[in-house]
Formats: C-alpha cells, structure tokens, sequence
C-alpha cells in the first residue's frame, strides 16, 4: 500500500474522528446527564 495515499486518507479520517470526537459526546453528555438526573429524582 503506498505511504503517500494512506497518509492522505488518515489525515482526512482523522480530521473527521475529530469532529465526531468533539462534537457528538457534547450532545451525548447531554443527553446522558439528563437521563441521570431522572434517573437520580426518580429513584428518591
């Protein structure tokens, strides 16, 4: 496998891993804190 292309296509992916990274555990966070907290006020 040539170094050049691979190299090309893990920069892309890796830009793109970045974004989910950032981006989709904020949302998640959220959405899991939320449910925690139900979960916490439901259970007293």
């Amino acid at each position: 496998m040539p170094h050049q292309n691979s190299s090309v296509g893990f920069t892309y992916n890796k830009d793109l891993f970045s974004e989910t990274v950032t981006f989709y555990p904020l949302e998640r966070a959220k959405e899991i804190h939320i449910a925690l907290e139900k979960k916490r006020l439901g259970g007293k």
